[in-house]
C-alpha cells in the first residue's frame, strides 16, 4: 500500500500515538486473538481488534512487512482509498477493513496499542486467487493406436498452485497399465495422465477438474479415442430354415474408427436390401460396438450356403467372418429348425 507523511499527517491531526504513556492500567488487554484472514481476489478483508479498558490510550493498524502505518484509532493515515476504520465502543472492537483487496495485499497485519511498553497482535491476510484451467493448452480429443501409450494433460493457474483431479466421466476406474502391473484409480492426481499402455476400454472422456480449495472449480474433457482393427464375432454361425420361411444374422464388430459393414452372399456378391425380402441393418453402441444384421424372408433353395459379414476401418485388411444357411427337413422331411442360439459363438479374424 502507498503511504503518506505520517509525522506531517500526525501534527497535523494532533495525535499523540508516538508519546507512549508511562506504564498500562492493569485492566488493559486484549480480549481476543487477532485472526488471519483468507479472502479472494476482489473481496474485502476485515480484522477485528478487540482491546478491553483502552483508556486513554490510542490503536494503530500497521503493515508489518513494509511498516507503514495505515491508521490511528478512528483516523486512516495512508493515501489508499481502500482502506477504513471503524470502533465499537460498546463492543471495545477496532476494526480494519480493506476494500477490493489485490494479491499485493497479502502479508502480516498489526493492531498496536500505544502502551510502554508497547503492545500488539499480528494476523496474516491470506489473498488467494480461484484456478483457472489454461483452455487453449487443452486438446478437445487424443487419438492413439491400441497397445501403445496415451498422455492427457491439464494445466491451471491460482493461489494456492491448483491440483488437477482426473476421472473418467463414465465413473469407470482410470487403468494405468505397466510392464509388470495393472493399478486402477477412481481419481487420479497431476498434470499429466500417462498411460503406458491402452487398449480400447480406455476410449472415452476423461474429465480434469482443478481444485484449490477456492470456489469454483473449473473443468474440461478430453475425449480418448484408441484406433484399432475390427473383430468380428458370429453369434450363431450355423443357421437352418425352412423354405419359404425366414432367418435373420447377426454379426458383431469392435472398431474404432467406426467400420464400413457389409454381407457377401454365397457367390461374393455384395448383398444389397430388396424389398422386404432382403434387408441389411446396423446398429452403434458407442463407444465402438456395431452389430450389423441381414435378414431374409420367403427363403428358397438360392438362398442356401455360406454368407460373409464383412468390416474394414483401415487398420488392416478387410476382416469377415461366416455365417452357413442350411435347409432343414427335420424327421422324415419335417418339423421345425432348432434355436440356433445354441450354437457356439465364433470370434473371428479371418482377413481377405
Amino acid at each position: 500500500m502507498k503511504d503518506i507523511n505520517v509525522t506531517m499527517l500526525l501534527i497535523a491531526l494532533g495525535l499523540s500515538f508516538l508519546a507512549l504513556p508511562l506504564g498500562c492500567p492493569s485492566k488493559l488487554m486484549f480480549k481476543e486473538p487477532l485472526n488471519n484472514v483468507t479472502v479472494k481476489v476482489g473481496q474485502d478483508a476485515v480484522f477485528h481488534c478487540v482491546v478491553k479498558d483502552l483508556g486513554g490510550h490510542r490503536v494503530a493498524w500497521n503493515e508489518v512487512e513494509s511498516k507503514a502505518i495505515l491508521a490511528i484509532h478512528t483516523h486512516v493515515v495512508t493515501s489508499d482509498s481502500r482502506v477504513k476504520v471503524s470502533h465499537d465502543r460498546a463492543l471495545e472492537i477496532w476494526t480494519l477493513k480493506i476494500r477490493n483487496v489485490s494479491l499485493e495485499d497479502s502479508g502480516s497485519y498489526m493492531c498496536q496499542l500505544n502502551t510502554n511498553p508497547m503492545r500488539s497482535q499480528k494476523a496474516y491476510l491470506n489473498v488467494v486467487i480461484p484456478p483457472t484451467l489454461r483452455s487453449r493448452e487443452i486438446p478437445e480429443e487424443s487419438v492413439v493406436s491400441e497397445g501403445g501409450p496415451a498422455e492427457l494433460r491439464c494445466m491451471a493457474e491460482g493461489i494456492p498452485r491448483p491440483d488437477i483431479i482426473w476421472t473418467r466421466e463414465d465413473g469407470g476406474p482410470i487403468v494405468i497399465r505397466r510392464d509388470s502391473s495393472v493399478q486402477k484409480f477412481e481419481n487420479f492426481i497431476g498434470d499429466t495422465l500417462h498411460m503406458p499402455r491402452v487398449t480400447r476400454w480406455d476410449m472415452g472422456n476423461y474429465i480434469c477438474t482443478a481444485k484449490n480449495g477456492v470456489e469454483p472449480t473449473p473443468r474440461e474433457r478430453i475425449t480418448l479415442h484408441v484406433r484399432f482393427p475390427p473383430l468380428v464375432r458370429a453369434p450363431d454361425p450355423l443357421i437352418r430354415v425352412i423354405p419359404g420361411g425366414s432367418f435373420s444374422a447377426h454379426c458383431q464388430v469392435e472398431s474404432f474408427p467406426a467400420s464400413l459393414n457389409y454381407w457377401l452372399d454365397p457367390e461374393g456378391k455384395t448383398v444389397n436390401n430388396h424389398g422386404n425380402r432382403i434387408r441389411t441393418s446396423q446398429e452403434f453402441e458407442p463407444p465402438f460396438k456395431t452389430t450389423f444384421s441381414l435378414s431374409i424372408e420367403n427363403v428358397t433353395r438360392a438362398d442356401f450356403g455360406t454368407y460373409h459379414c464383412v468390416s474394414n476401418n483401415g487398420q488392416s485388411k478387410e476382416v469377415k467372418s461366416p455365417i452357413t444357411v442350411e435347409a432343414w427337413r427335420g424327421e422324415n422331411g419335417s418339423g421345425s429348425p432348432p434355436d440356433s442360439h445354441t450354437h457356439p459363438l465364433i470370434y473371428t479374424h479371418v482377413q481377405i
